[in-house]
């Protein structure tokens, strides 16, 4: 069996140029496992955790299907990612920006 070693991912590093600061950035993966697909944004969450290590760091959280009580990621953080399924009739892994 091949062993996976941690890559360190540079890409997340996020400043505010204008104050040279760094931006607090969290990943939350969403989804109910019991569903195999659409709990896809747990398992990458999970593999992010597993297989990389970011630098800056960053929060990786397993949201499962906490729903409303991640609103508090919002509040506390400046870019928030959130990895989830839907059914839509497009192309398989597009990406979409909420505003």
């Amino acid at each position: 069996m091949d062993t996976i070693l941690p890559i360190r991912c540079l890409s997340f590093g996020v400043t505010d140029e204008k104050f040279d600061i760094m931006k607090k950035t969290a990943v939350i993966g969403v989804g109910n496992i019991l569903f195999c697909d659409d709990g896809i944004g747990v398992y990458v969450v999970r593999y992010l955790r597993e297989n990389y290590i970011f630098e800056p760091p960053i929060e990786l959280v397993d949201g499962g299907t906490v729903g409303f009580g991640l609103f508090e990621y919002f509040r506390e953080y400046d870019d928030v990612f959130l990895l989830d399924t839907l059914s839509l009739e497009d192309v398989a892994g597009s990406i979409y920006k909420i505003p």
